[in-house]
This record gives C-alpha cells, structure tokens and sequence, in this order.
C-alpha cells in the first residue's frame, strides 16, 4: 500500500512540474488529470490505511455509544 501511495506522490509531483512548466493543451490537460487522478489515490489510500489501523484499537479505546 505505501509503493502504490509512493508512486502516486511521484505522479502527482511530476503533474505538478508539468503544470508549471508550460506546455501545449494536451500536456496541460494530461499533468491536471494526473493530479486529480494521484490525489484520489493517495486520499483513499490513507483512508484505507486508517480504516485498517481501528481494526487493532481496543474496545477500551472507544467511547460507550448508546
């Protein structure tokens, strides 16, 4: 799960450069979909990994719900 996050850091930075870089319509559109595409990525990622993580919470951890 973090290669995966990894990577998308790397394609979200990379689009970012792009962005700033200039370019034609296409690259620009290309580095803005990149950006959008690795940040869903990585969001979902660390959701995944927090939803993971409460597996190993104790009860004792949670408030009492009623």
């Amino acid at each position: 799960m973090a290669v995966t996050n990894a990577i998308s850091g790397l394609t979200a930075a990379g689009g970012l450069m792009c962005m700033g870089a200039g370019g034609g319509a296409t690259a620009q559109g290309l580095a803005y979909a990149s950006v959008l595409i690795s940040s869903v990525n990585i969001s979902g990622g660390f959701l995944v990994t927090k939803r993971m993580l409460d597996l190993f919470r104790t009860t004792a951890a949670w408030p009492e719900e009623e």
